[in-house]
């Protein structure tokens, strides 16, 4: 059992014990991104904003996931929300976005 497979496991732990604390969801997706497990990391960082909406390190996370998945357009509407959330990322995240957009351009095509 690896690192990321501890922690899973650990955070799954504190889930059950108390299953409002955002921060287990995250750090659980984040464990679950070091597998290449997308799917459940993407379903973490959802509880994890469901119960904290202004969790910008999650939208940020999340957005990156849907990114690796070619899911574009959901990348650009979480980094959208970062920038709102936290407009200290407005310019960091716009190169992102404008290549997300490019992206979704060239699929067109």
């Amino acid at each position: 059992m690896d690192d990321f497979d501890k922690a899973i496991v650990d955070f799954t732990v504190v889930i059950k014990f108390k299953p409002d604390f955002p921060y287990a969801y995250y750090n659980r997706a984040n464990a679950y991104s070091g597998l290449y497990n997308y799917d459940s990391a993407i379903a973490d960082y959802n509880k994890a904003i469901e119960l904290k909406p202004d969790f910008t390190d999650a939208y940020y996370n999340r957005g990156n996931k849907y990114y690796g998945m070619n899911m574009y357009k959901e990348a650009i509407e979480d980094w959208k929300q970062v920038q709102k959330l936290d407009p200290a990322y407005k310019t960091a995240l716009q190169e992102k976005i404008n290549e997300a957009n490019y992206w979704i351009e060239e699929k067109k095509k």
